[in-house]
């Protein structure tokens, strides 16, 4: 579940599956595309800002931006690093890249390299960039320092309208936190799962959690988790 620390709203009535048809494929959400519904809606209607921190008006304008910048082709970052990220994330991924109206940039970290390798070559998917962050004997520190930079520059370089993670690994919480200094809106697929002990599992509850304090959508897997 999704504490009562955090305030921001699930995309109403619309479960991931359906808001994802419906932004790629030219669907209808109140009389709008499904991009501009979901744009707009976390920016502009979102009770604690899809910017936390920021005036209504900020994100007013990031929205301007973005709206602009979308007109063309959206981009839409995938981050991934692990085998469980690859493995929820490719029919994902698939869908996003069978999209014409969207530009999809799969990113990976290299958290897992060989592991995420061999899913990606299962699925018949490629990544537009590799970090390559593994090192021997990796700690945490390592995999979110190196994770915050080789993004941070991939995000300025290609700058994209949403950045995607899934589930609560290292790499999705140092995804999102790039992001977010970035100031690009962060959708979290897999969230709401809580244990309610923040040291167990370790570090994945308090990277879900934290996430859930930067993501502007929320895909939760189930009732409980939405709750």
């Amino acid at each position: 579940r999704v504490g009562p620390e955090c305030e921001a709203e699930r995309v109403p009535g619309v479960g991931f599956a359906s808001w994802l048809s419906s932004f790629g494929r030219g669907g209808k959400l109140g009389g709008k595309t499904g991009l501009a519904t979901a744009i707009s809606w976390f920016f502009l209607q979102d009770r604690r800002q899809a910017l936390p921190g920021k005036s209504l008006l900020t994100n007013a304008l990031k929205f301007q931006d973005l709206y602009n910048a979308a007109v063309d082709q959206p981009r839409v970052t995938i981050v991934l690093g692990t085998r469980p990220e690859a493995i929820k994330l490719a029919p994902v991924i698939q869908a996003f890249q069978a999209c014409d109206a969207l530009n999809t940039r799969v990113v990976l970290t290299g958290q897992h390299r060989e592991m995420v390798a061999q899913v990606m070559d299962l699925f018949g998917l490629k990544a537009d960039q590799d970090l390559n962050l593994m090192a021997p004997r990796q700690t945490l520190t390592h995999v979110t320092c190196a994770a915050l930079q080789g993004l941070r520059d991939d995000f300025q370089l290609y700058p994209p309208q949403l950045v995607l993670v899934q589930g609560d690994t290292t790499t999705a919480f140092a995804a999102g936190l790039a992001a977010f200094y970035e100031q690009i809106p962060v959708g979290h697929v897999e969230a709401g799962l809580r244990t309610d002990n923040l040291l167990d599992p370790f570090p994945e509850e308090a990277n879900r959690r934290l996430l859930s304090q930067i993501s502007s959508l929320h895909f939760a897997p189930t009732q409980k988790a939405q709750a």
